[in-house]
């Protein structure tokens, strides 16, 4: 995926950005910044923020345990629906298998602010 211009994606208040370009109306705004640690998590914290002007589809990120790899890890993903409802599923990632990978219940799963 190559950089393109698509200033219109960077998200307010963080200082980290960049746009990537796939087929088609992919386009895809990457924003995020490093915040400072605490007593909890002395390395600090970062923030991460998609973006994009899709028409359809959805949007998603994963956190890889391994460095380097997306598997074993957790996913997140958005999308609006056709009625424009926003929807937001975390997954449970243990396989490359879409068929063993674990929908997680938003209020079971590390998402704590919402």
């Amino acid at each position: 995926l190559l950089p393109v211009d698509g200033s219109d994606l960077k998200v307010e208040g963080l200082s980290k950005y960049v746009t990537i370009s796939g087929e088609g109306d992919r386009i895809l705004g990457l924003s995020w910044d490093k915040l400072d640690g605490d007593d909890g998590h002395a390395n600090g914290y970062i923030d991460i923020a998609l973006r994009t002007r899709q028409t359809s589809g959805y949007l998603g990120i994963a956190f890889g345990e391994v460095e380097e790899l997306m598997i074993p890890g957790d996913g997140v993903w958005g999308w609006i629906d056709a009625n424009d409802d926003p929807h937001m599923i975390a997954y449970r990632m243990d396989s490359y298998l879409v068929s063993e990978i674990e929908q997680t219940p938003l209020e079971d799963s590390y998402i704590v602010d919402r």
